[in-house]
Order: C-alpha cells, then sequence, then structure tokens
C-alpha cells in the first residue's frame, strides 16, 4: 500500500508540475485520464450509422463503386473537439489521439458484425513524398486501435498512392474524378478476393476513397468503408 501511495503522490505532483490536456477540449486532464477528458468520451456527437443501411457515408458510393458497407463515428463540424482531436492527430502528430479513436470506434461496433470475416484492415496510404515529409500516415495509428480490440491484422503494404496530389474538397465532381484516376494501385498477390476494411481519418466528398476502393473491386476485393468523422448533412 505504501508503494502504491508514493506512485500515487508522484504522479499527482507530476500532473501539478507537468498538467496534460484533453486534445478535443483542451481542459486539463484529471487523475487516470489519458489523452481526453472524460467529459469528450461521453459527449463527442456519434453519428450513430449503422452499416448497411443506406446511411449518408453509404450513399456517397452508390453508382460509383462497390462498397459492402461504410459508416463514419463522429460528426465533423468546424471548431468542435471533433475537429481539434482530428488536427491533434493529423497536423501536431499526436498518434495517441488515433489510436484512442480506434479504440473506441471498435469498441462500439464491434457488437455488430461490421468486424466479421474481415482478413485485413487497410490505412488509406500517403504518397511515399508526403509521408517524408509529415513522418507518419494518420491513418495508420486509427487502424492500430482498431486492431487492439477487434484483434483483426493491419496491411500497410497492399494499396499504394501512385501520385502526390492536392486535397480534393474544393475541387467540383469531375475535376475530383480526373484528379483521382488511377490514384491507387494494388498488391494482388496479397489482396486478390480477400475482405478488407478501409479506414480514413475522415470523409468529405468521398473521391479518395473512391479511388481506393476501385483497384480493390477490379481484383474481386469485398470492401467496407470507416472514417472517424463526416460532415452529417
Amino acid at each position: 500500500m505504501l508503494a502504491s501511495f508514493i506512485a500515487r503522490t508522484c504522479s499527482d505532483l507530476w500532473s501539478l508540475l507537468y498538467p496534460q490536456y484533453c486534445a478535443g477540449c483542451t481542459d486539463a486532464l484529471q487523475y487516470s485520464e489519458k489523452v481526453i477528458c472524460t467529459n469528450c468520451r461521453v459527449q463527442l456527437p456519434r453519428t450513430n450509422f449503422k452499416a448497411g443501411t443506406g446511411n449518408q457515408i453509404e450513399k456517397h458510393f452508390w453508382g460509383k463503386v462497390k462498397v459492402e458497407s461504410a459508416v463514419a463515428y463522429l460528426q465533423f463540424l468546424k471548431g468542435t473537439e471533433v475537429m481539434h482531436l482530428l488536427h491533434e492527430l493529423k497536423y501536431r502528430g499526436n498518434q495517441e489521439v488515433g489510436e484512442l479513436l480506434g479504440r473506441m470506434f471498435a469498441s462500439e461496433y464491434e457488437s455488430s458484425d461490421f468486424f466479421s470475416e474481415v482478413d485485413y484492415i487497410i490505412p488509406v496510404p500517403l504518397h511515399e513524398r508526403k509521408l517524408k515529409i509529415r513522418g507518419f500516415n494518420q491513418c495508420d495509428s486509427i487502424c492500430k486501435g482498431i486492431s487492439e480490440i477487434t484483434k483483426l491484422p493491419v496491411l500497410t503494404g497492399g494499396l499504394k498512392r501512385n501520385r502526390f496530389n492536392e486535397t480534393q474538397t474544393s475541387k467540383g465532381r469531375f475535376e475530383r474524378f480526373t484528379n483521382t484516376a488511377d490514384l491507387f494501385s494494388v498488391n494482388s498477390s496479397l489482396l486478390k478476393g480477400k475482405r478488407v476494411l478501409l479506414i480514413d481519418d475522415v470523409i468529405t466528398t468521398g473521391s479518395t476513397l473512391e479511388a481506393c476502393v476501385n483497384p480493390l473491386n477490379e481484383i474481386g476485393c469485398s470492401v467496407r468503408v470507416a472514417a472517424m468523422a463526416s460532415p452529417i448533412d
């Protein structure tokens, strides 16, 4: 008991001298809280999308590519805790945020059949030049968190980004289509006929994910898609 008391006292003193802050709301974290405060964990706005029900995310892909099911976990709005979390992950390199979001997402969806019979979890890849500049792919940490809960393997070598291109958000539909044509290629020896779960941090227009799914469809993959957040209509 003495050792436990000393450890707790040292931890409290460390927190007092070097406080940690919630990656969502920026409030100081309390003892035992990690990365995100309890309040944010509870109140982050879920989409409550169910897979295979024709939800907003699945409608992104209708008539374009074949997706078995698709979901987004959180509602994305500018200036909110969800945006802060994703910026902390993507632009400040806080990989703990991605891992935690992955675990939270997987924990809330594992009671459904969304993860059943999946062979691989695949992060949307960055171009090697972008990866060198940034130093990490934010989707890798999300996949790691999902894998910790589901025990599904993560495959990072099966899908390759062929070109370094700009964000698609401000482009029109035709321009996005032409800009993402043949954007990705697949390793058919690894993925032919497999069931895969494709993971992205945010889905907005869906054009990048469409470009990922297309070559996977061509080699007979069954594809499910999940993003950690999306704007909601």
